[in-house]
């Protein structure tokens, strides 16, 4: 009986721990999304070019950022110049598609990044759409984690 207990309150505990943790990461995260024309190919390798030049372009803007809200201001500021940035990308690739960049707040599902799991919920997010904007594939490649010790991580996804 004692053993079922201990077991008990070690899962009780590692769930009460977990959801906090979650909590932590959800409020400290700002998703990066790209959103393709469509699911083929040829604007699935487009998505990747831009999410590619978006990161480079804002890589160094955000490296030195310790909360989240500085995070969001320099991207705030930055959203003409990422919008050129994946702009230029599309054009690069011989299309004509419009672009759009947006931050808000979006909802995503649970997401497994291997040492970090996001819940599903609404998280503060720049939203690239390439195009129609009708991509189903992947889409969501990294996000800027600034946890409560005021510490602010990119972190790169691979795609999926």
């Amino acid at each position: 009986m004692s053993v079922v207990c201990v077991c008990l309150m070690t899962v009780v505990f590692w769930g009460i721990h977990s959801y906090f943790n979650y909590k932590e990461y959800s409020q400290g995260v700002i998703r990066f999304h790209v959103v393709a024309n469509s699911n083929t190919i040829e604007d699935q390798a487009l998505k990747m070019h831009v999410k590619n030049a978006v990161i480079s372009a804002m890589i160094d803007k955000l490296e030195n950022v310790s909360t989240k809200r500085e995070a969001l201001k320099i991207i705030d500021e930055s959203l003409k110049y990422i919008k050129k940035v994946a702009s230029e990308q599309v054009v690069n690739q011989g299309k004509n598609y419009e672009v759009e960049v947006l931050l808000d707040k979006n909802t995503f599902p649970i997401k497994d990044y291997g040492n970090i799991t996001l819940t599903a919920g609404k998280y503060d997010a720049v939203k690239i759409i390439i195009g129609e904007g009708k991509g189903k594939i992947g889409g969501a490649f990294c996000f800027l984690l600034c946890t409560l010790q005021m510490e602010c991580k990119l972190w790169k996804v691979r795609s999926n």
